[in-house]
This record gives C-alpha cells, structure tokens and sequence, in this order.
C-alpha cells in the first residue's frame, strides 16, 4: 500500500489563500501529520522571492520541524505555488524533493475551489530506474 495522507478541505483553502497572497511570487511550505493525517500547515517564506522558483532558509525549515516535533507530529511534505507554469512537477520540483520523499504522488482532493489545487503525480513524469519508489508525503496544491 502506498504511503498516503490526507489533506481536508479546510488545508487546501488554506494552501490556496497562501498562494494568492504571496502572489506574483511562489509560496511554500510544510505539511505536517500524525498517523496519516494533516494536523497543520506551516507557511514559510520563499527565500528566493521569486515567481519561478522556492526555497526555504534552512534555519526556518528546522524552527518549523522542531514545532512539529515538539508537537508529535512528523514532516509529510512541502507545498508551493506554481504562478506561471503547469500544474505538473517541475524538473527542479523533481530534483529537490525528491530527495526527500522519492517521485511526486498525488491522489485526488477536495472539491473544486476557485482556482483549482493542483498536483502533480509520478504516472505524469518520465519512468527512470528509481520509478519505484513512492513518495512518502503528499505533493501539495500546485
């Protein structure tokens, strides 16, 4: 069974509100869970400043899982906004997180908000040797 969490309504409205108001520019952002379910969203700023790319400091990025540890919760993801392009998992996207969780996943979410969450999934991605591993958090709203 493939690793799986999930995100309610309310985390993708959040996650939507987010991107609207860190627009022109990317947002991002972690997701943490418990036992496979979303307790919380944790909003970062986008280092780079950027509408073509993301990054996290790193001393944000610890303060941020050292909560969630403190909270008993575990790092399930990232999230971030794709202002200009498709709502597919970039190379760069590819290359970054996949070192923490393998290639991109995505399973079905929500109703329809305006604009629409988007993810990406592996069956959207070229097959290479590592095709078999699976992601072990869930690809947010891009």
């Amino acid at each position: 069974m493939d690793p799986v969490i999930t995100l309610r309504q309310e985390h993708l409205d959040q996650m939507i509100a987010h991107a609207l108001e860190d627009a022109p520019n990317e947002c991002c952002g972690l997701i943490a869970a418990r036992e496979g379910r979303v307790t919380a969203l944790h909003r970062a700023v986008n280092a780079e400043a950027s509408p073509y790319r993301f990054s996290i400091d790193f001393r944000e990025q610890r303060r941020i899982e050292e909560a969630m540890d403190a909270a008993g919760d575990s790092l399930a993801g990232f999230y971030h906004s794709h202002t200009g392009s498709p709502a597919r998992p970039s190379p760069t996207d590819i290359r970054m997180m996949g070192a923490f969780f393998g290639p991109p996943d995505r399973r079905p979410a929500g109703g329809p908000p305006s604009p629409p969450p988007r993810a990406a999934t592996d069956r959207d991605l070229p097959r290479s040797p590592c095709a078999g591993a699976r992601s072990t958090g869930a690809r947010a709203p891009t």
